[in-house]
C-alpha cells in the first residue's frame, strides 16, 4: 500500500484504499474466528439477545455453537456464570422491566412480545424473579 501511494499513478489512491479494506476485512475475520475459539457460545449469546422471541430450545442453540447439548450448558454455565435457561430469563425480565416502565403496553402485549407462553405465565415467571407481579412492578416504578 506504501508503494503505491509513493507513485503518482493514476488511481493509485483508490487502489491503495481498496488493499487497506481487503486488509481490514481480513483481519475482522480474524478477530471473530478467535472470539468464537475463545468464546465458543457467542453465536448463540447473540441469537438470545437479538432474536429473544423465537423460543430457540437448548439444542438448537448447541448446533449453531458446534457442540453437543450438554457440553454447551456446561461452556455456557462456566462462560456467563448460569445456565442457558436461567440466563435467558434473566434476559427477559430484564426487557421487560423496561417495557413496562417506558411504554404503555399492557401485560398481555409484553408477555406476546417477547414471547412468553402466555400472560398468566410470564406474571408467574416475572413474579418469581422480582417479588413483585409486573402490575406491581409497573406501579411502584411509576411512583418514584
Amino acid at each position: 500500500m506504501v508503494i503505491e501511494c509513493q507513485y503518482s499513478r493514476e488511481n493509485n489512491e483508490s487502489y491503495a484504499s481498496a488493499l487497506l479494506l481487503e486488509l481490514l476485512a481480513k483481519a475482522s475475520q480474524r478477530l471473530n474466528k478467535h472470539h468464537e475459539r475463545i468464546n465458543p457460545v457467542s453465536k448463540a449469546l447473540t441469537a438470545m439477545n437479538n432474536s429473544y422471541k423465537d423460543n430457540l430450545s437448548i439444542q438448537e442453540y448447541a448446533r449453531m455453537c458446534g457442540l453437543s447439548k450438554y457440553h454447551f450448558i456446561r461452556v455456557f454455565k462456566a462462560n456467563m456464570g448460569a445456565t442457558p435457561h436461567a440466563y435467558k430469563t434473566e434476559m427477559l425480565i430484564e426487557k421487560s422491566k423496561n417495557m413496562l416502565t417506558t411504554t404503555n403496553l399492557n401485560i398481555d402485549e409484553v408477555a406476546e412480545a417477547l414471547g412468553f407462553e402466555d400472560a398468566f405465565y410470564f406474571s408467574r415467571i416475572f413474579k418469581k424473579a422480582t417479588g413483585l407481579s409486573p402490575s406491581e412492578f409497573r406501579r411502584a416504578a411509576n411512583y418514584k
